[in-house]
């Protein structure tokens, strides 16, 4: 069957959230054109919905060997790695993110978060003030820098991040 076939069905299997399927798929893709960066994204993002993390990280770690300068697939490779407590690694991939796209407020906060976990909270405020300095409303950032202000035991300005999130 042709590649153009076989992502036809992938994108039909999405479309209907068949993940296994389309999991298979995939890699019938990637075996026949490993430099297929399309497939080899979706693939990561399938097996990351699987709760595969480590294919996920496989297949995004390929992606990124073809085209490094992919923010998307450095921040799903982040999130791969976080979900495996890999937190170092995963900050890494979130700081690349950025490098590449200084404005990917998702970036800068699942870094903030990752640093959060590592115990690093005055650089996950730094982190998550420089996302709202880009998206001033975002709801998600605010309640993750009260958290960080919180675990530093900064209470007052940890409820007003609360309150405005």
């Amino acid at each position: 069957m042709s590649l153009i076939r076989l992502k036809q069905q992938v994108s039909s299997l999405l479309k209907n959230n068949q993940l296994n399927p389309a999991r298979k798929l995939l890699y019938k893709i990637v075996k026949q054109d490993p430099q297929d960066i399309e497939s080899l994204l979706n693939l990561g993002s399938v097996c990351g919905a699987l709760n595969s993390y480590s294919e996920a990280e496989d297949s995004f770690r390929q992606a990124l060997h073809i085209n490094s300068n992919i923010p998307g697939a450095w921040l799903n490779l982040g999130y791969a790695l976080s979900i495996q407590n890999r937190h170092t690694e995963a900050a890494d991939c979130f700081r690349n993110a950025i490098r590449i796209k200084p404005d990917f407020v998702g970036a800068y906060h699942y870094l903030g978060n990752t640093l959060r976990e590592i115990d690093r909270h005055e650089e996950a405020i730094s982190i998550f003030r420089k996302a709202l300095s880009i998206q001033p409303e975002n709801g998600p950032v605010y309640y993750d820098l009260g958290n960080a202000y919180k675990a530093r035991g900064e209470m007052d300005k940890a409820r007003d991040c609360f309150r405005q999130s």
